[in-house]
This record gives C-alpha cells, sequence and structure tokens, in this order.
C-alpha cells in the first residue's frame, strides 16, 4: 500500500529500477566455470601430422624439388615409416 502515493509514472519507474538492480545482482554473483580434462587415448596417432610432411605439404618419403630432398635423403624416412607401418601391423594380429 506504500505504492499508493506515487504517481503512475514514478511507479513504473521504480518497478524498472527494481528489476535492473535484480539483474545487476544476478551478474554480480560469481560465475560456476567447470573445466573438464581433455580424454586422450595413447594409441591415438594423428596421421596427418606436419611432422610427416614439409613446408610444401609433400611427404616427407617422397621427393621434393622445392626443398631440394632427393630420392637418397628420402630413404631414411621411408624406413621410418616403413618401421611404424610394421608396429602397426604387429599391434592388428
Amino acid at each position: 500500500m506504500a505504492d499508493a502515493k506515487f504517481t503512475p509514472l514514478q511507479r513504473a519507474a521504480r518497478e524498472l529500477i527494481r528489476r535492473e538492480m535484480c539483474e545487476y545482482d544476478a551478474l554480480s554473483t560469481p560465475s560456476r566455470l567447470r573445466y573438464e580434462r581433455a580424454l586422450t587415448r595413447e594409441n591415438d596417432v594423428p596421421y596427418d601430422t606436419p611432422t610427416r610432411s614439409c613446408a610444401h605439404g609433400v611427404l616427407l618419403h617422397e621427393p621434393c624439388e622445392k626443398c631440394e630432398r632427393n630420392e637418397q635423403d628420402c630413404k631414411v624416412y621411408e624406413t621410418a615409416m616403413l618401421c611404424r607401418i610394421r608396429e602397426l601391423l604387429k599391434q592388428l594380429s
């Protein structure tokens, strides 16, 4: 009944202020942030990692004219690739 002494414009202004203060109170409360640890599996091997190709996008076991990588340079990468394939095939057996 205390609102009876106010004009309709004053009542509307008071209601607006109440709503604004409620929103302000909700914003002033500390947020409830939840951090979840990313789940990774040990056997996940990214096959398209940048370490398996040069800066020009050519696979390391293939020659690249821009890097001046020839057949002999590729032999080391090819051997490593074949060893990795053998390891993966052993895991499948």
